[in-house]
């Protein structure tokens, strides 16, 4: 197995791609508790910034649904951004965290842009994957991520 951080072992790579900060609004949240698969929430967010090598996005709109139970949660989370240089991005990840302890994320989600913009083509099969952590003073849910991209897999393959 290579040792290269960069390398998952799999025969694919993974390319940093900055970090993620999602801002939750306060007092934007609706739940209920008792639901068919435990409890159910839906949030606003006040703002999500993308912030990676070679661009910088932030959210037009943003929100998220929660589903709860047990331990754990899962985090449904779909936003339209804007890049620095006016590309239209909609994201849509999930995101799975412990409801004990401080809250740890584990990111898989994907990422579609505007074809008018060649700079972004790296999105079409994409798959980006990420860590988070939420700090409950200031509401800021912060994720490195990386990308994963199928081209790079197959030839790393030989296919």
């Amino acid at each position: 197995m290579n040792a290269d951080p960069q390398r998952a072992g799999l025969g694919f790579d993974l390319e940093p791609m900055g970090q993620i900060v999602v801002e939750v609004e306060q007092g934007a949240s609706w739940a209920f508790q008792d639901g068919p698969f435990g409890g159910r929430s839906c949030t606003r967010f006040r703002e999500i910034v993308w912030k990676a090598p070679s661009f910088e996005a932030r959210s037009l709109w943003a929100n998220g649904t929660y589903r709860s139970g047990g331990e754990t949660a899962d985090a449904e989370i779909r936003a339209m951004l804007r890049s620095d240089d006016q590309t239209l991005m909609y994201l849509r990840y999930v995101a799975r965290f412990s409801l004990i302890g401080k809250p740890s994320f584990t990111l898989t989600g994907q990422v579609e842009a505007s074809a008018k913009s060649p700079r972004f083509k790296w999105t079409d099969l994409a798959q980006i994957v990420g860590l988070g952590e939420l700090d409950t003073s200031t509401w800021l849910l912060t994720y490195d991520v990386g990308v994963l991209h199928p081209s790079r897999l197959a030839s790393h393959q030989g296919v």
